[in-house]
């Protein structure tokens, strides 16, 4: 006499629900008095990352640009001398990663070379602008 167990079934697979898309955040950082655009910055919250497309913006001879962030009722903080010429990522600092629309003013300045050498601006402000929820 031969038994014959059935076999157990194998569990269905089920696929993971897709990530929820996360809509990106896009500021235009234009120049202050013509409204001229100077860079894009766009926040990509899945990296917590900007990423950065100047628009043909120049600074003055022997002059960097400085990218800072200023979080609403806080200090300047900066994310570095940005080049004027070619795109960029930088990352979001720490404490100020994670979701929701963003309400941090962008400024560029521009500084000595090298940036800021006090860790403030000591430059003109050169062009702003706030994110957007994309």
């Amino acid at each position: 006499v031969i038994a014959v167990l059935p076999r157990p079934a194998a569990p269905p697979i089920v696929a993971p629900a897709p990530a929820k898309p996360q809509a990106a955040e896009v500021a235009l950082i234009a120049d202050p008095t013509s409204n001229k655009p100077m860079v894009v910055a766009t926040l990509d919250h899945a990296t917590d990352q900007v990423m950065l497309t100047p628009m043909g913006m120049k600074m003055p001879q022997g002059r960097d640009a400085e990218l800072w962030i200023i979080p609403e009722g806080q200090k300047a903080i900066s994310l570095g001398v940005i080049p004027t010429n070619a795109p960029k990522r930088i990352p979001m600092p720490e404490g100020l990663r994670g979701e929701g629309t963003y309400t941090a003013l962008l400024a560029v300045t521009d500084e000595p070379i090298g940036g800021s050498p006090t860790g403030v601006a000591t430059g003109s402000v050169r062009a702003a602008g706030k994110f957007l929820k994309g």
